[in-house]
């Protein structure tokens, strides 16, 4: 077995500890928020829940046919916003909340609501998946 000088160990350590610092910095933080207070969350960020052992990450829109802000539509149209609840214990369970229809999804004793979606859509450019912003809340 050939062994490495102390040189090359060091390297490989730097190594070691620059990936681990790495990862750790590209997960984002949650943010904390207590019960029944509106926050906002951008696709993929996530907030922990004060006193409910839970995490709320908006996943994405999977859906947006709301009516532009500037044509005259005879219906007002739906976007699904995907969230996903991430319990203490690891446990995952995701959620379909609609602008028009199903605002929120029971969880256990929680209910999480969806109260706005921005930016409205306009008839002349598409909205990029990144620039949503959905603003949730969570009751008892």
């Amino acid at each position: 077995m050939r062994t490495v000088g102390p040189v090359v160990a060091r390297v490989l350590v730097l190594i070691a500890v620059g990936a681990s610092l790495f990862s750790c910095a590209s997960a984002p933080a949650a943010a904390t928020v207590p019960l029944d207070s509106r926050f906002v969350l951008s696709p993929g960020a996530v907030a922990s829940v004060e006193g409910a052992s839970m995490r709320v990450r908006f996943d994405r829109v999977e859906e947006d046919s709301r009516c532009p802000t500037d044509v005259v539509c005879i219906q007002a149209g739906d976007a699904v916003v995907r969230i996903t609840v991430i319990q203490d214990d690891g446990a995952t369970r995701s959620y379909q909340l609609h602008t028009n229809g199903e605002h929120s999804a029971t969880h256990g004793q929680l209910t999480i609501q969806l109260e706005d979606l921005v930016p409205q859509p306009v008839s002349t450019h598409s909205i990029a998946s990144g620039d949503y912003r959905a603003s949730l809340r969570v009751r008892r």
